[in-house]
């Protein structure tokens, strides 16, 4: 005689089962745990809001995991301390005429060099930049006459140079040309030459 097993609930399972008659437990055992048929459970992990830190959930085709990730709050210190150097950077700046206000770190920026003014033209010659770490600033005139540039780190001071207006100009005179005086032959062509053309 063949008897039917029902089928075990997971409630059943976890809290041990349904007794069965005797009849049935000396046919057939009830079937083992299996800890596969469980694998389609997914269990939902919830952080408490005490946690700083953020939480990614890593899923996987067997298991689920909860790996702690980054911190903003390490980049919002980082942003404050970048924010504030450049802020110092902004004010030293303009102790030389250079305004800053509007530039952001990392990009650079031209506008009327405060040394030159542009010259005739007013030219915005003046090119700046302030890195995005915010630790330093440098900028440069691009007009000849000028060249001012300078470098300037947050923590120091600035190092500035022009363009070097006393330059050396070789004059050249009537020795260094090694010049002598025209032949007869040479001057009776040229006054030749002059009285066909009419010009003299």
């Amino acid at each position: 005689m063949l008897f039917t097993v029902p089928r075990r609930s997971i409630r059943g399972l976890l809290m041990g089962g349904v007794k069965y008659p005797s009849a049935l437990n000396s046919v057939c055992s009830p079937p083992p745990f299996l800890r596969h048929r469980f694998l389609h459970l997914r269990t939902s992990i919830r952080c408490p809001p005490e946690v700083n830190s953020l939480f990614c959930c890593l899923k996987s085709s067997r298991f689920s995991s909860c790996v702690a990730c980054r911190s903003t709050g390490a980049h919002a210190v980082e942003g404050d301390e970048v924010a504030k150097r450049v802020d110092y950077l902004t004010s030293k700046l303009e102790a030389f005429g250079i305004h800053s206000r509007e530039c952001k770190p990392g990009q650079q920026v031209r506008q009327l060099c405060p040394k030159c003014e542009g010259g005739s033209s007013a030219e915005s010659s003046l090119s700046f930049l302030i890195r995005k770490d915010g630790d330093s600033a440098m900028w440069q005139c691009f007009r000849a006459k000028c060249g001012w540039k300078g470098y300037i780190p947050v923590y120091g001071d600035a190092n500035t140079t022009y363009a070097s207006k006393n330059k050396n100009f070789r004059v050249i005179t009537e020795r260094d040309l090694q010049l002598e005086p025209l032949c007869e032959e040479v001057m009776y062509i040229l006054i030749s030459l002059c009285d066909f053309s009419g010009f003299y």
